[in-house]
């Protein structure tokens, strides 16, 4: 599915209570036209097989309903999101049927909110910045990938440039 279209709208939000399913072959936006704002609101993305892209100014990727999803597993998809920011929004996300999934943040990656990421296939981050938004300290991002590769890289910065990750001790 072609959603090149919404790449002229300012917000798109997708929410689903139990799933969030993605067919085969979607392409949301592009590079020159994309949607300013992307809410993946759901506690369950998945997908049967096929190459999924997302690009949008900032992806926000939640989970605002009190449901959790089942342990997610590797499948046969890929997934893939250009983003300036992206944004974790708070609550229990589960990327399942991707056997690779790749976010990329040009500017930085935030949350406001604990937010739990899981992955059941591999899952490589990469951002200049990976921390909490202003004013939220004490806040938790886990993410994890059981089994499975996860990776953190930053993108090539210009020379003089800081890149910055914030990752607070983890105890017990």
């Amino acid at each position: 599915a072609l959603l090149s279209g919404f790449g002229n709208i300012a917000a798109v939000a997708l929410r689903a209570s139990d799933r969030l399913e993605v067919g085969s072959n979607v392409l949301l936006g592009s590079a020159g036209n994309r949607p300013q704002q992307l809410v993946l609101d759901t506690p369950l993305l998945t997908t049967a097989a096929g190459e999924t892209v997302f690009h949008a100014g900032e992806l926000g990727l939640r989970n605002s309903s009190a449901a959790h999803a089942t342990a997610p597993v590797a499948g046969t998809g890929t997934l893939s999101v250009q983003a300036d920011r992206v944004r974790f929004a708070g609550g229990d996300v589960a990327l399942d049927g991707f056997a690779a999934t790749t976010l990329n943040a040009a500017q930085g990656m935030t949350t406001g909110r604990d937010t739990r990421l899981r992955s059941g296939g591999d899952l490589s981050l990469s951002a200049a910045f990976l921390g909490g938004a202003a004013g939220t300290a004490g806040t938790e991002l886990v993410i994890t990938a059981p089994g499975r590769s996860l990776s953190l890289t930053r993108p090539a910065t210009p020379s003089g440039s800081t890149v910055g990750v914030q990752v607070p001790p983890v105890s017990g």
